[in-house]
């Protein structure tokens, strides 16, 4: 991969050893990154930008909001989010003793979905993050992040071969040649 991006001008920035495994999380490459391009650039950041290569439906726009969002706001953070499509407070765990209990525990009993509270997960797309945070950052939300909200549509994040397979559907039925 590096062979192929520079072969078409692309800057590398080579990642040590111990950021370049399975078990490196991404807020230690861009802490990496970040720290490594004032150290060996010069070049300080206002904001660190995270994209991930898994949501073929980003848009420039869900970029630009994201760091108005944090420029507007003075958070630490801002980041795409989702909203869930199936309530947390009907997810179960199974316990030690193989007995199904409620992930969340709570008083309030839902008996409806419309009567749930809204939620939302990460949808993957963008994270925008002030790099003082960054150095102490281990996942987001954070103290003070704010939130773009984004259709499930354009938040597909593919991680697994049905998420592809969804991609791919939802490319063309929007009109795209295969």
């Amino acid at each position: 991969m590096q062979q192929v991006a520079q072969s078409t001008g692309v800057e590398v920035l080579k990642r040590p050893e111990e950021l370049a495994t399975d078990t490196a999380t991404v807020w230690a490459v861009t802490r990496h990154a970040v720290q490594w391009l004032g150290e060996q650039e010069n070049w300080h950041a206002d904001v660190a930008v995270l994209l991930q290569p898994t949501t073929p439906f980003r848009r420039g726009t869900h970029i630009d909001d994201t760091v108005q969002l944090l420029l507007d706001s003075g958070s630490e953070s801002a980041m795409t989010v989702r909203e869930v499509d199936y309530p947390p407070v009907w997810m179960m765990k199974i316990g030690s003793d193989a007995k199904l209990s409620h992930l969340i525990e709570s008083d309030q009993v839902y008996t409806r979905r419309q009567d749930t509270p809204r939620t939302y997960q990460p949808a993957g797309m963008v994270y925008v993050i002030r790099p003082k945070i960054l150095l102490d950052v281990k996942m987001l939300p954070g103290k003070d992040t704010r939130w773009v909200p984004v259709p499930f549509e354009e938040s597909i994040n593919i991680d697994e071969m049905w998420q592809y397979h969804l991609a791919q559907s939802i490319w063309k039925d929007k009109g795209h040649p295969q």
